[in-house]
């Protein structure tokens, strides 16, 4: 059986039963990942035609009214709020792709039903998407080369990202940036999670998942409120 064929089938039969698991018992298992900043490759010209650059609430209000971006207004928000920034590529008037990039941490909606804290210097990455009439051209790789440039000159240093296990698109487009794998998220049960393994080699390097983490976004709300009241 040539290689390239063997792969399929395995991909598939990987995927099918990890759909089914997930469908049974509500198991979640995703690859974490850390991509350096100061790693990333130089940017090329292979995409003409596309502007890419930071998305601004407006931006994101108008894109949302078309529901074949999968953009919520409500996002607009955290743009608003300075939680998040969103980058993208856009091809004359249309949003082909753009990735989600948010900063001191996330809720658990956004991470796999766990909330997570990032350390200064970090960013999670999070809700990719590409357009249906703009997959399989290697956009996202583009796009997230040029929002990893902007991010360094932002100051950030490293991005995290969680990839679902059996995505492999997207696990493809990723790898390609040679991240450091930091282990699997797992979580079992619906609702909220009634076990969860964390990615070992993240607590190392001051990321925070769980109670831990929704302790620290707890704490952070107080001392910002009391800074706002002062």
């Amino acid at each position: 059986m040539p290689r390239r064929r063997f792969r399929c089938l395995s991909q598939a039969v990987r995927y099918f039963g990890y759909r089914a698991l997930r469908r049974g018992l509500g198991l979640e298992v995703s690859h974490a990942m850390l991509f350096d900043l100061s790693r990333a490759g130089p940017i090329d010209n292979d995409s003409p035609g596309y502007e890419f650059r930071f998305l601004s609430p407006d931006d994101v209000w108008a894109f949302a009214a078309d529901p074949a971006n999968d953009l919520d207004a409500a996002m607009a928000d955290r743009l608003v709020a300075g939680d998040d920034v969103c980058f993208a590529a856009i091809h004359g008037s249309r949003l082909a792709n753009y990735n989600w990039y948010a900063f001191g941490g996330i809720e658990a909606e956004h991470a796999m039903r766990v909330p997570m804290t990032l350390p200064a210097g970090f960013a999670y990455l999070y809700k990719g998407f590409t357009h249906p009439d703009y997959r399989g051209r290697g956009l996202n790789y583009a796009t997230v080369l040029r929002a990893l440039h902007a991010l360094r000159d932002q100051g950030m240093e490293q991005i995290v990202g969680i990839i679902e296990y059996a995505n492999w698109p997207s696990l493809t487009s990723y790898r390609r940036f040679r991240p450091v794998p930091l282990g699997l998220l797992m979580t079992l049960g619906q609702g909220r999670p009634r076990w969860v393994r964390y990615p070992p080699r993240a607590k190392a390097i001051g990321v925070e998942f769980g109670r831990e983490a929704e302790n620290r976004r707890a704490a952070h709300a107080v001392s910002e409120l009391a800074a706002s009241a002062s």
